[in-house]
């Protein structure tokens, strides 16, 4: 078994180094905003970054989760 992990564990970090932006996660990041109320986070515990788009799209989730609450 030795041979499978065997030249891939040595450029596993240096491929990890060299990528210049993050991957497309494919995360709907409006829906985790939405949904959080109902898991029990805060708007303050976004897990994002202020300024960045993944962060306006999921507070803009969250606050629509509660309008929605309000109206109901």
């Amino acid at each position: 078994m030795r041979g499978r992990a065997g030249p891939w564990r040595a450029f596993r970090l240096p491929y990890l180094l060299l990528m210049t932006e993050p991957p497309d996660d494919n995360l709907d990041h409006y829906a985790l905003g939405f949904y959080a109320p109902g898991k029990g986070l805060r708007r303050e515990d976004c897990p994002y970054a202020e300024g960045t788009e993944a962060h306006s799209r999921w507070t803009a989730g969250y606050d629509a989760a509660l309008k929605e609450d309000e109206g109901a």
